[in-house]
């Protein structure tokens, strides 16, 4: 996902979150990356209304970057406005990381048609 605003109406469970890591480090290697060393996070209005491990990590052969798949639970979309939403790494041994490092994911969430 770029740093466009992606848009889903309130209530709605699809599409899921898609969050590409990667480091431009020449020693980067994602190789062995698990959900349970990550967590997806997400502010609305200044809160935090999601923070979970996301549903998959997929790392490519070459270990340069990984891609976090996280599916919306119920509840979380509920409340209309703009969610910012990243990533956290926690590598072993070493101090967590954000992503992505341009800044959170942009989700607008919609009123239904109807909606007051």
């Amino acid at each position: 996902m770029s740093n466009d605003i992606m848009t889903i109406t309130r209530g709605d469970l699809e599409p899921d979150i898609v969050i590409t890591v990667t480091d431009t480090r020449s020693d980067a290697n994602f190789a062995g990356l698990t959900a349970a060393q990550c967590r997806v996070i997400g502010e609305l209005g200044g809160v935090v209304v999601l923070d979970r491990q996301p549903d998959s990590v997929e790392v490519p052969v070459d270990g340069k970057s990984a891609t976090l798949r996280y599916s919306w639970a119920l509840g979380e979309t509920d409340q209309g406005g703009r969610m910012y939403i990243r990533a956290r790494v926690n590598w072993p041994g070493v101090r967590g990381e954000t992503f992505p490092r341009r800044g959170p994911l942009k989700v607008d969430i919609r009123r239904k048609p109807g909606d007051a």
